[in-house]
Formats: structure tokens, sequence, C-alpha cells
């Protein structure tokens, strides 16, 4: 009789543990140790299952859905906003994230927001006609009031016989969290500033001149480097990393060059200037 009745338990606990499966793809023990698979639901899946949920595929209506109390379908509002890649989707995903306790939901929401830093970064004014690098020496004008400062210093070695990293800080001046792009070449997203010796712009390499050029062809360098990595920056917080200034520019005379960066970030409507350094370049 015991036999029995846990027979019957069992098939009628069996239902309940099928419908608790999520709707975005996240096991339910995501994070454990050795469990990180995430099945990624078709677009037409995902569309699907927001309608099912109560949601139209309308702007507004996926908005509210990033605040909703099931977090498989605060990801799958982040997933399908983020094909639009809108500036105003960014702010308020990155709000959504910074929020969010469930990590699956989190990691979900992450990945929404690098699909978006893709098409805001490189489909910016900086980039016409699809170049990889922002044009050089251009005049910067920061936007008032700022949205993040923009620190550069010079990391010296032992030799002094190249150009030396440099290590590049933007510090969130805002309230509020903000949502920024890194690429790991700041030419991707900054015009670069390099004064010469003798006082003149310092010449693209060779090798790299295709690189400024419209019409590049992507597929040459999209590799992990070349993607923009997203941070979640609180106020006063930073971001850095490091910039190899003689990667693009020829920096082989010896003597000292006046280094800036600085240009428009669309997607925060702002405009970062950096403080001007003097690299010095030994014999």
């Amino acid at each position: 009789m015991k036999r029995l009745y846990s027979t019957i338990v069992l098939l009628a606990v069996a239902p309940l543990a099928a419908s608790a499966q999520r709707l975005d793809g996240c096991p339910e023990d995501f994070g454990r140790p050795g469990v990180h698979f995430v099945d990624h639901p078709t677009d037409a899946e995902t569309d699907q299952r927001l309608k099912e949920s109560g949601y139209m595929l309308t702007n507004d209506s996926l908005l509210s859905a990033l605040h909703d109390l099931r977090p498989d379908v605060r990801s799958l509002a982040a997933g399908k906003l983020s094909t639009g890649g809108q500036a105003g989707a960014l702010s308020a995903i990155t709000q959504a994230w910074s929020a969010e306790k469930d990590q699956c939901t989190k990691t979900k929401m992450d990945d929404a927001l690098s699909k978006i830093g893709s098409r805001l970064v490189f489909n910016s004014t900086q980039h016409p006609g699809g170049q990889q690098r922002v044009t050089p020496f251009q005049p910067c004008t920061p936007s008032e009031p700022q949205v993040l400062s923009f620190n550069i210093e010079q990391l010296k070695d032992s030799h002094n016989h190249v150009p030396d990293d440099i290590r590049i800080t933007l510090r969130n001046l805002t309230p509020q969290t903000v949502g920024f792009f890194r690429t790991f070449w700041p030419e991707q997203e900054f015009s670069a500033v390099i004064i010469g010796p003798f006082g003149a712009h310092t010449a693209i390499k060779k090798e790299q001149e295709w690189l400024y050029h419209p019409l590049a062809p992507a597929s040459s360098v999209v590799d992990g480097r070349t993607l923009p990595y997203f941070f979640a920056l609180p106020p006063q917080e930073d971001v850095t990393w490091l910039w190899w200034v003689g990667q693009d520019f020829d920096m082989s005379m010896p003597g000292t060059y006046r280094v800036s960066l600085g240009g428009r970030i669309d997607y925060l409507n702002t405009t970062v200037c950096s403080n001007t350094i003097d690299v010095t370049v030994g014999n």
C-alpha cells in the first residue's frame, strides 16, 4: 500500500515540475557547479512566449515586461528589445540589469546589451561607411554637463625605447547607472590625436590605413577583441583599459609626442575629451 501511495505522489509532482520550466531556456539550476548551458529560443519562439505571457511586441509593452515578476519574461523582453539596437532600450535594460537578482536572467540581459552595443558603437556617426576606426585628429569639445570624465596617463617602462602603454579611465559623473561599451582598440570609439616631435600630425602606419577608410572589410577583423564589452557603471565608478598608442600610429622617431583622445558617444548623447599627455620615445 505504501509503494502505491509513493507512485501516485510522483505522478502528481511530475506535471508541476514540467509546468515550472522556464520560458527563456535557462536551466532551473543555472549557476551551480557545472551548470552553465543556456538554451536560446528562436525569434519566433520568443515572440510567441511573450504574447502568451500577456505582452505585445511593441516597445512600450516590452519595456514594461522588463519589470515583470517572472525572471524568464524579463530576459525574453530584454532579448527582444536588443534586436532593435536603440539607445532607449540600452538605458532601460541597463537599469533592469543593475537591479536583477536572478543570475541567468542577468546573463541573458548582458547578452542583449552586448548585441545593442555592437549596433550602437559601429553604426554611429563616428563610423561613416562602416570604417573600423574613428577618423583621427578631430577637434574635441566636451559636453556640458559632463556624463563621463575621461583621463589618460602613461605607464612608463624601464627601457623607454617604444611608446608605452597608456591607461584610459572613464568615470560615471551622473547620479544613475550608465551603460558603456568598451572596445578593445580605443581608436574604434574615439578620435586619436598624436602630435609628433616637430608639431605635425603623426602618420598612420601603412598597414593600418585601411581601418580608417569607409567600407573596410569588417570580416577581416572580426574576432573576440573587436566586439564591444558592456560595462554598467554606477555613479562615480570607473572603467579602465590599456591603449597601445603605437599600434596604429608611427611613433618610431625619438622625441616627445602629445597624445589625446575624444569624440561623440551617440548612445549617451554626449561628447567626451581626454586630457593631453606627453609620451616620450627614447633613442
